[in-house]
């Protein structure tokens, strides 16, 4: 993290995002949180807004919470003011039964993780039970696990099997951070346009 807002201060983009675990607020107290605020203000971005999202809500059946933080440079904070993060509806997501072709007794998969893979108690995550009086288990396979992160079919990720699901394990769900991102891209473009605009009134008057 220490790296990534190293990067931020040199490049100076307008607005960065992050994700994390839901619980990267409350860890320590709360210390990791409040260290990276304080960097942030400290590089000159005092704007900063933050949500915990689901995955589910967003057309992928994967109940997996993350903290989405978006920080604004101090010459963009009106920006902040325009911002807001992507509203989700459960309601539109398929069940994970329709999503992956099975007949599964969850609505929701649990969250992918990197390891721990074939646990069938609380801890399980690609274990899922099987609806039907048949019963059994359903283990989630590589290409099960790109379909719920939003990855395409075809993604190619030329490394061993495990290391994949440790890659999907650590990876960003694809759709609530793409519709974060179009909303960052809305704002920036309000932020150009005004701009022009107010150069243009500005030019013209004199």
């Amino acid at each position: 993290l220490g790296k990534a807002l190293d990067m931020v201060d040199a490049a100076r983009p307008p607005l960065v995002v992050f994700e994390n675990v839901k619980g990267f607020k409350t860890v320590q107290g709360g210390g990791y949180y409040t260290w990276l605020e304080n960097r942030l203000r400290l590089i000159g971005y005092t704007s900063i807004k933050s949500a915990v999202l689901s995955t589910h809500l967003y057309g992928l059946p994967q109940k997996r919470e993350r903290l989405y933080i978006v920080a604004f440079r101090e010459d963009c904070t009106h920006m902040a003011d325009e911002f807001v993060f992507p509203a989700g509806n459960e309601q539109t997501t398929p069940t994970a039964s329709i999503f992956l072709k099975r007949r599964l007794a969850k609505r929701l998969v649990n969250t992918i993780r990197c390891g721990g893979r074939g646990s069938k108690d609380r801890h399980a995550w690609d274990m899922i039970p099987r609806a039907g009086s048949r019963g059994g288990w359903y283990q989630l396979s590589v290409l099960d696990c790109k379909r719920l992160m939003g990855f395409p079919q075809d993604y190619k990720m030329p490394v061993p099997v495990s290391h994949q699901f440790r890659i999907l394990g650590n990876a960003v769900p694809t759709e609530p951070a793409a519709r974060i991102l179009r909303e960052c891209r809305r704002v920036i473009l309000e932020l150009y346009a005004q701009r022009m605009f107010k150069r243009a009134r500005r030019d013209h008057l004199t």
